[in-house]
């Protein structure tokens, strides 16, 4: 499925080729520069990015989701290091691995969600996880596709995601108990549309985040682009 998924937005996957039980894929090659060492870059504003470079990316990012959202293809591990940049342009990589690992690790190989998916839980970050993936619920759907989405945008406006950049300890204990931190808290002049979209995606009840990808788009319409700054 992720193969089919064709976006602009998406890094291309080219071929799935198989060598007896291996499996692999190819895809184009990537940007070199991801969002993480843009932010990474910008130490000097303490990781914060400006704020038409936060909504470029945020646009471009929520564009690949609802693509593979609309293709059945749900990423599962989204976070910094998989957002590759030319520019404000997005190429999101690694889509359809963490869903293919949870798949492989099943018995009967199949696609549903009543298996645990431990391997995958392992395989991300605990800060972009969505709590539910962090307890065992899930390990790759929509729903945690949008917090980790709501997690990425309130980083690069912040600095740091809503919980710190390893949710460890006891900032892993209150990802999961308490609402995040308001962004705009920790900066000033973030349009509301734009701080109501993120703290939506960070709802720790997966029924109250936007619906899947496709919603992202159009609520990311309603921010009126800020100077940068």
């Amino acid at each position: 499925r992720a193969a089919h998924v064709r976006s602009p937005h998406v890094l291309p996957i080219l071929e799935v080729p198989a060598n007896g039980e291996a499996l692999c894929f190819v895809t184009a090659r990537a940007p070199i520069e991801s969002l993480a060492t843009r932010l990474d870059g910008a130490r000097g504003r303490q990781r914060q990015l400006p704020l038409a470079e936060v909504l470029a990316i945020a646009r471009g990012l929520a564009a690949a989701l609802a693509d593979a959202h609309a293709h059945g293809v749900c990423h599962g591990d989204l976070r910094p290091r998989h957002v590759r940049l030319v520019g404000t342009e997005v190429l999101l990589t690694r889509l359809g691995l963490a869903g293919a690992l949870h798949a492989a690790q099943r018995p009967d190989g199949g696609d549903a969600a009543d298996h645990p998916p431990s391997t995958i839980v392992a395989l991300g970050s605990p800060a972009y996880l969505s709590p539910e993936q962090l307890i065992g619920d899930v390990a790759v759907d929509a729903a945690s596709d949008v917090y980790a989405f709501g997690t990425i945008v309130y980083e690069m406006l912040a600095g740091e995601p809503p919980f710190g950049r390893t949710a460890r300890g006891g900032a892993l204990g209150r990802k999961l108990t308490q609402a995040a931190p308001p962004v705009t808290e920790r900066r000033d002049g973030v349009p509301e549309p734009l701080a109501a979209l993120v703290h939506a995606c960070l709802a720790r009840a997966p029924v109250d985040r936007p619906a899947g990808g496709a919603a992202l788009p159009a609520w990311l319409n309603q921010v009126v682009a800020a100077p940068a700054g």
